[in-house]
């Protein structure tokens, strides 16, 4: 049986847009990328009633949680009395403030499963139920998965999972095994959910390696939310395992065709076939890496990775000075006062010196550096404008003079936190209320924070090209100024050096190519000049930064910016914000570069 190598893989996927791009191999494929499914173990977690009847809530726990994103933790409530709305709460054992919550309209009579997504560096805390009548409080905890093992979603029953599998070579291990030895050298955990229960928000399936749809029925049986959830997971670098052959492809606009194919979709993989028996898993992985606290801090375990912003270090320089100079003053300057003037003058002269010193301080917070939210932003973006949507994988650090308070972002985006170290998180309290609300963390006043953000959007954008006899011009209508631009037109490069917002602007052919679009994450901040250069021709190679001082997965940033472009593919660079989700909250951008790719509109 042939082995397609993800190196084989790029090469075909190398000439192709970020849209479906399917490989045709055999039914049982082998992509030589990590473990398959020989040895699993599949949970079942343990339900626990925190309600009673009428209105009856339980919460799943000894569940496996991975080692990235964020997993749902999932509730089953049963109301046998008139509507209520009620808030189901998680919060983080002692030690951790976080808290995260969602209020829940439940009407008469209904059944229903609701999940709220939890980020992975928590495995415990407390649950919490109001508006069912009297609260209830219980102690929740969860399996922490080793680094080497991988979680996995099978969207049905055990029973169908076994049968898609086949016979595997080892048998299959549920959690409840008494062989604890096997208990730990399982290598994939796995977690059976019924369509119905199955998380309609993506940020739900983020610390999936992959999810499997063992039966075709599974598929069908998903509601809108949760079809469109699967689709951004996908999109976003995870992994999909459908039961081939595939009845219905509308749900994922981007396949054409219908055969048992390898569809690279968008950054992730869907996988049709018959069987997975001796199928190795192409495993998802977060493509973001924000930094939690930047280089010289303390208690800082990035070694040499340094801050986004300037901001992130304080002053401590200028307070220094003024400490000092009051130390000297309020020291000797306080014997000379005595002998002059007296003992009883240093009553007025010690606090009013203390006061001169505060409002020193004081006055420079203001006046040297605001109460502004200071960012950098950086993102790549694919524009589908045929669909009308934008998918953004962005990263951006924030040093808040005055925190902005709560933060929504839309209920489409998956936040990324940054690693402390491997068991530890900076992590945000939220609220799930038509999107995400994020709680004052998210931005602290003084503080420095890096996040990540994975988005599909809705939006209008578009670029256009313009014909006029033998010439060409690119209409901009993407919303932002472009500092650079190039497109494939029928087989040939042009390009344009600016073009604003609005504006027609005529293009050139260029015999230079595509240049280096990898986005400019440093050691140091560099100058807006030397951004600028990432569309001009170089003399010579451009610098390659250290992996580790990079926020974007190598294969998201290979994926944009070495890629030559497809047919009436384009490639723009932008500043400023970009196309990137910060829940409407208004800054002033140090430092804002963005690559956008799509196809040209007609």
């Amino acid at each position: 049986m042939p082995s397609v190598t993800l190196v084989v893989l790029a090469r075909i996927i190398a000439a192709t847009s970020l849209g479906a791009t399917a490989v045709t191999v055999e039914d049982e494929v082998e992509v030589n990328r990590g473990l398959g499914l020989g040895t699993y173990q599949v949970d079942v977690p343990e339900l626990t009633t925190l309600t009673p009847s009428p209105l009856r809530v339980s919460v799943e726990s000894q569940t496996a949680v991975g080692s990235q994103g964020a997993y749902p933790l999932r509730f089953f409530i049963e109301n046998t009395g008139p509507a209520k709305p009620i808030r189901l709460t998680f919060r983080a054992n002692a030690g951790q403030t976080a808290s995260f919550s969602r209020m829940v309209e439940v009407n008469a009579g209904e059944r229903r499963s609701v999940t709220l997504p939890i980020p992975a560096s928590l495995n415990s805390g407390f649950v919490e139920v109001e508006g069912a009548g009297e609260a209830s409080s219980q102690s929740l905890y969860f399996n922490t998965l080793d680094p080497t093992q991988h979680e996995v979603l099978c969207i049905g029953r055990e029973a169908e999972l076994e049968k898609f599998v086949g016979p595997s070579g080892s048998i299959p291990i549920r959690s409840d095994s008494e062989n604890a030895a096997d208990r730990q050298l399982v290598a994939v955990r796995v977690l059976a959910s019924a369509p119905k229960d199955a998380p309609d928000e993506p940020m739900a399936y983020s610390s999936y390696h992959a999810v499997i749809v063992p039966t075709a029925e599974a598929l069908d049986q998903l509601t809108s939310p949760q079809r469109s959830a699967l689709e951004l997971y996908v999109l976003s670098g995870g992994t999909l395992v459908l039961r081939a052959p595939v009845r219905n492809w509308a749900n994922f606009p981007l396949v054409t065709g219908s055969k048992a194919e390898l569809v690279r979709y968008g950054l992730g993989t869907i996988l049709p076939v018959t069987s997975l028996k001796n199928v190795a898993m192409p495993w998802a992985k977060v493509l973001l890496s924000p930094l939690a606290q930047p280089h010289g801090w303390v208690g800082s375990s990035l070694g040499t990775s340094w801050p986004l912003l300037p901001q992130a270090t304080p002053p401590l320089g200028r307070f220094l000075l003024i400490i000092i100079a009051f130390t000297v003053i309020i020291g000797p300057g306080s014997l000379w006062v005595a002998r002059r003037r007296g003992p009883s003058a240093l009553l007025f002269t010690i606090p009013s010196i203390a006061g001169v010193t505060c409002a020193l301080i004081i006055g420079w917070s203001i006046f040297g550096e605001g109460f502004s939210l200071h960012s950098a932003l950086y993102s790549y973006t694919w524009l589908d404008a045929e669909r009308s949507r934008a998918l953004t994988f962005g990263i951006g650090g924030y040093y808040a003079n005055l925190s902005p308070g709560p933060i929504t972002l839309s209920a489409n985006s998956t936040v990324i936190s940054p690693w402390l170290n491997a068991v530890e998180q900076v992590t945000p309290s939220y609220e799930w209320k038509d999107g995400i609300a994020l709680s004052p963390e998210f931005m602290p006043s003084r503080g420095y924070r890096e996040w990540g953000v994975v988005s599909l959007e809705p939006t209008r954008a578009r670029v256009r090209l313009v014909h006029t006899g033998k010439s060409w011009s690119v209409e901009n209508a993407l919303g932002h100024d472009l500092d650079a631009f190039c497109v494939n037109i029928e087989g040939e490069l042009y390009s344009a050096a600016s073009v604003a917002n609005g504006a027609v602007h005529p293009l050139t052919p260029t015999a230079i190519g595509l240049p280096a679009l990898r986005l400019p994450i440093p050691s140091r901040m560099p100058s807006r000049g030397a951004l600028s250069r990432f569309f001009d021709e170089y003399d010579e190679a451009p610098p390659e930064l250290p992996s580790e001082w990079s926020r974007f997965d190598q294969e998201l940033a290979d994926h944009f910016s070495q890629r030559p472009l497809g047919r009436s593919e384009f490639a723009a660079l932008i500043s400023g914000q970009g196309f990137m989700q910060t829940g409407g909250v208004k800054s002033e951008i140090n430092q804002g570069q963005h690559v956008v790719r799509g196809e040209v509109s007609p």
